[in-house]
């Protein structure tokens, strides 16, 4: 079964209409996930949080599950470790997605630093299990994000005449 992972940044900075955009994205790849048959994990994220995970079999949705993942908020900083680290460490593990078949986009606003051992360390996983990452900042340059995901982008927004978000919706 082919999966989608969609992280979004719920970081402080991303308040108001920068965390609406980016969780209506992830609701949009998640629709796209379903009609192709797709797993869909959504994780929400910010520094010294565990990750708000929710995970959809091909066409069995949880609405009352997926309101409540699009309604939370944890408004602290911005830390990537979360997705760097928890992704091949503890979420991977438990996703039991097959090499070659995952899609990893992570949406935030942050500069993004990114220490030379857990990006080795993500680098290898990201080879060995064949994952596709994919970068969106909004309103920043990608910074070091560039250096874990395939393809980037820095855009101003989030809107559907963005280059970037036709790109990641035909995933």
């Amino acid at each position: 079964f082919p999966v989608t992972i969609a992280f979004v940044d719920e970081s402080g900075s991303m308040r108001g209409s920068k965390v609406d955009s980016a969780k209506g994205l992830a609701l949009t790849m998640g629709w796209v996930a379903m009609h192709q048959k797709r797993w869909i994990t959504f994780i929400g994220y910010s520094g010294g949080d565990p990750g708000n995970l929710l995970t959809f079999k091909p066409g069995r949705w949880d609405q009352e599950k997926l309101l409540e993942w699009l309604v939370h908020f944890y408004d602290n900083g911005s830390d990537l470790d979360l997705p760097i680290y928890e992704l091949p460490n503890v979420y991977w593990p438990k996703l039991q997605a097959p090499k070659g078949k995952t899609d990893v986009v992570f949406i935030t606003d942050a500069e993004c630093n990114i220490n030379s051992k857990m990006r080795s360390s993500f680098l290898a996983w990201k080879a060995a299990e064949k994952v596709h990452c994919y970068g969106i900042t909004i309103g920043r340059d990608v910074g070091q994000l560039e250096l874990i995901c395939d393809q980037t982008w820095s855009i101003p927004n989030i809107n559907l005449s963005e280059d970037a978000i036709k790109q990641v919706l035909s995933i």
